[in-house]
């Protein structure tokens, strides 16, 4: 399943059309395949804090992180979080751990190292055990990870400079065999690579790249199309979410103009073709705004911004494909909190994660959002 929840990125080229070819690269580093040993010395801790970041599969099952578990998962709708984060030795300071699971049972852990190395570590049992699947060597070890799976065995991750003290750059890396080997098929430096940024991929392998503009490459990272969006001459686009796709080849992606108007745009060809669907209300505006879409009609919307009275955030929801919104007040105080991401399982079931003064936050509706229930976590040894 395809994470749903939108977040828009800085985005400064104009949206036209154009092809970047693919050059060899001089030198492709591949991944050092590891012994295949199985760890199971994971904390096995359902942890006391919910996560920053959530995605659930289904009403019971989904995984989160948090900046000290990083690979945490939950099979009872949240109420509680098993840190699964497989602990391995010589994790150097300033390691960089992130999770990501395609289904409730298949996942990988990407364990970013500052001396310039990527070891990737699989599961096939929800986090329960691990097998470390490979080691590659990268150029940069002081920046991000974007990780994308299209199905069990074809994967990506992108790694980016930290854009301190040189150009923003990046890396891309591809698996044809399930994390067992990877093969750096692109960089920003070899030209072949159009920018670093933000990814995303369909089921059928097409990656999505979001950054200063927004690509894809639908040959499995060989060449890179730069796509259009029926956009006038004078609307600049300040901001771009990454592409969303649903079952029936549909899809949404929002684009933030420079003037600060949002407008939603809509697929039904897989993104081969998009049309404009409505400009969003004047409330969801700017980068503080989370967005959800179930599909290409249900979507929900909460605005972080700091307006006078930062009490009365608003839940906003569509059911026509952003036509129209509903404004739906929260019933749990948000004062002072920043909602970090809106995830719906279908129309009824959903979550939110927001940042508190103890830590961060959890509440789920069974209605669709109309009401909220704070979830408290508790910690402990399990048995």
């Amino acid at each position: 399943m395809l994470k749903k929840s939108i977040i828009l990125f800085f985005c400064t080229a104009a949206l036209i059309v154009s092809v970047i070819g693919c050059s060899t690269i001089a030198s492709k580093p591949k991944s050092t395949p590891s012994v295949k040993a199985s760890l199971n010395n994971h904390s096995n801790t359902a942890v006391a804090t919910a996560p920053d970041w959530v995605h659930m599969f289904d009403e019971k099952n989904g995984y989160g992180e948090s900046f000290d578990c990083p690979v945490m998962v939950t099979s009872n709708s949240g109420a509680t979080w098993i840190d699964v984060t497989p602990q391995t030795s010589g994790n150097a300071p300033g390691t960089k751990v992130s999770g990501y699971f395609l289904d409730a049972q298949t996942g990988w852990t990407f364990r970013l190292q500052p001396e310039k190395s990527v070891t990737i570590l699989g599961t096939q049992d929800g986090g329960q055990s691990w097998s470390q699947l490979a080691t590659v060597p990268v150029k940069y070890g002081d920046g991000a990870l974007f990780v994308v799976f299209s199905d069990a065995r074809h994967g990506w991750f992108e790694e980016t400079s930290a854009g301190i003290n040189s150009p923003f750059s990046g890396e891309l890396f591809a698996t044809g065999d399930g994390g067992n080997t990877w093969q750096r098929v692109a960089s920003t430096e070899q030209g072949n690579l159009p920018f670093a940024g933000s990814l995303s991929v369909q089921k059928d392998g097409t990656i999505w790249l979001i950054g200063a503009g927004i690509r894809k490459s639908t040959n499995g990272d060989k060449t890179w199309s730069q796509v259009n969006l029926p956009l006038s001459a004078d609307q600049k686009p300040e901001e771009v979410s990454k592409p969303v796709f649903f079952e029936n080849n549909d899809g949404v992606i929002i684009i933030q103009l420079q003037e600060g108007d949002c407008l939603l745009y809509t697929t039904h060809d897989a993104g081969r073709t998009w049309s404009f669907q409505s400009k969003l209300p004047p409330a969801l505006r700017g980068s503080g705004v989370v967005y959800d879409f179930l599909n290409n009609r249900e979507g929900w919307a909460i605005n972080n911004g700091t307006g006078p009275d930062p009490s009365a955030k608003a839940l906003f929801v569509t059911r026509d494909g952003g036509y129209s919104w509903q404004t739906v007040s929260i019933n749990i105080d948000l004062k002072n909190k920043f909602v970090k991401e809106i995830d719906f399982v279908n129309s009824k079931v959903g979550w939110i994660t927001y940042n508190q003064s103890t830590g961060s936050g959890l509440a789920k509706s069974i209605n669709g959002g109309i009401s909220w229930e704070e979830i408290k976590t508790e910690g402990g040894i399990l048995k």
